[in-house]
């Protein structure tokens, strides 16, 4: 069974990046002061990182007139997508939340976070005529390259009255010109 996927189109996806960047900075601090992993701030990145945010499996491939991309999303069930003129950001709830109903869970490999993925194409995508499609934890999305519609002009008219009108006659200030004459030598001289 495939969901439609509604898609918002965005002027610019800095303010969530930078969200997300700073949540993710502010828990590696965190983790920086409880003295895991000594004084590796990389590796405290890369803990905070992977405990807030999912960033999904994609496959992009760039065919004559548009863009496909290919996100394994399983479990997740609401996504928000929003798309630039030339990237995608895919949004959505977290997949996994550990079940601790029944024991005590040992080992749990699931991501966990909010699914986060951000595209960037390259190129000029049309954002008014992208689809979105949610099949068993495969979100597939189109976009189409962007072509601008050449303005056709139809000169024909303009040329035709340009042509029926006679050129106005040229007012010239300078002096008219006398031709030279030709001097003639006496022989005697």
């Amino acid at each position: 069974m495939s969901t439609k996927v509604v898609v918002t189109q965005a002027a610019s996806i800095h303010e969530e990046l930078e969200q997300i960047r700073n949540q993710i900075g502010q828990r590696a601090f965190e983790l920086s002061r409880t003295g895991a992993h000594g004084n590796n701030p990389e590796k405290h990145w890369q803990d905070a990182e992977r405990e807030l945010v999912f960033e999904p499996s994609v496959e992009v491939r760039q065919m004559d007139d548009r863009f496909e991309l290919l996100a394994a999303v399983p479990g997740v069930e609401a996504l928000n997508i929003q798309v630039t003129p030339e990237a995608v950001l895919i949004k959505g709830d977290g997949p996994h939340v550990a079940c601790t109903d029944d024991g005590v869970v040992r080992l749990c490999d699931f991501s966990r976070g909010q699914v986060f993925r951000w595209i960037h194409f390259g190129e000029r995508i049309d954002q008014a005529n992208v689809t979105a499609e949610l099949t068993n934890g495969l979100l597939r999305f189109t976009a189409p390259l962007f072509r601008e519609t050449p303005i056709e002009v139809d000169e024909a008219p303009a040329v035709r009255k340009a042509a029926a009108r006679k050129p106005a006659p040229v007012a010239s200030s300078a002096k008219p010109v006398a031709k030279a004459s030709k001097r003639t030598r006496s022989k005697g001289n």
